[in-house]
């Protein structure tokens, strides 16, 4: 019998989480959580809205998710550094030592996977996933294709990714590729795959200057904005006589304004 390609990548998809399911629950974590360990080992301290993002979910839903985690000792939520109003969420050593066993775990399941595959196969699979990883993080921050970044990938298929590097050039706008055992880059966006870490310099991404100069006038306009909504929100003449649905509009515009001026904050803070 004959699949769709959809249909084949469903059930391979499907089967991964079958074989993955018990082996996050014998480390305590339940599906959604690694991602949200690997977007703190990877990035560092984020705010919820930041790793609701990463996780592409409702941030309520990211709230309760971080709730349980804390209480098992993940992560740990503190003031942020750049905001005391509001909070940041960081990884706990437990946390990092629960990450590196769950990344074991899902390369045991690729292999497991890729069983019956060419070695020359199981190699482009892990090329491609990087590629993929560089071109949506590139897509996330809004980087042209035309502009070229430095790549740098610390892993231990080391040849693999230097035989490779053509591909990063001409797929992921490499400038160019360093390929070692292990990387340190000051400065860089960090991505990690399941056989690699990546490092990209901000320098290379963007222009620091005009993009802090952007992000100023962003700040001032949604500073602006929720001035004007917190104000009108503390006319209790104009709550108390507005239709409840304008009220409720306004509320919503203010609680947007304020998540996006948290985004602003942590992006200009990263520029420092």
């Amino acid at each position: 019998m004959e699949y769709a390609i959809h249909t084949l990548f469903n059930r391979t998809a499907h089967r991964m989480q079958n074989d993955l399911r018990p082996r996050l629950a014998a480390l305590g974590l339940s599906p959604g959580q690694p991602k949200v360990l690997r977007c703190l080992a990877t990035h560092g301290p984020c705010s919820q809205r930041m790793l609701a993002d990463y996780c592409e979910v409702d941030p309520s839903a990211i709230c309760r998710v971080l709730d349980s985690m804390e209480r098992a000792g993940l992560l740990c939520r503190r003031p942020s550094k750049n905001d005391r109003r509001t909070d940041e969420v960081a990884i706990t050593e437990k946390g990092r030592r629960v990450f590196a066993a769950a990344e074991r775990s899902f390369q045991a399941c690729e292999d497991q996977l890729l069983q019956g595959f060419s070695e020359e196969e199981r190699a482009f699979a892990r090329v491609m996933e990087a590629i993929r990883a560089i071109r949506n993080t590139r897509t996330e921050m809004n980087v042209p294709p035309s502009r070229k970044a430095a790549v740098y990938i610390a892993t231990d298929f080391e040849q693999v990714f230097r035989d490779c590097a053509p591909f990063f050039e001409r797929l992921a706008s490499a400038s160019g590729v360093s390929v070692a055992r292990e990387q340190a880059v000051e400065g860089a966006v960090q991505i990690a795959t399941g056989s690699a870490r990546i490092f990209l310099p901000m320098d290379d991404l963007i222009d620091k200057d005009k993009e802090r100069e952007r992000l100023t006038r962003e700040k001032a306009k949604c500073e602006k904005e929720i001035a004007l909504h917190t104000k009108k929100l503390a006319n209790e003449n104009f709550v108390s006589k507005a239709p409840e649905k304008v009220v409720n509009d306004i509320r919503e515009k203010l609680a947007k304004s304020e998540e996006l001026l948290e985004k602003i904050e942590s992006s200009l803070a990263a520029l420092q």
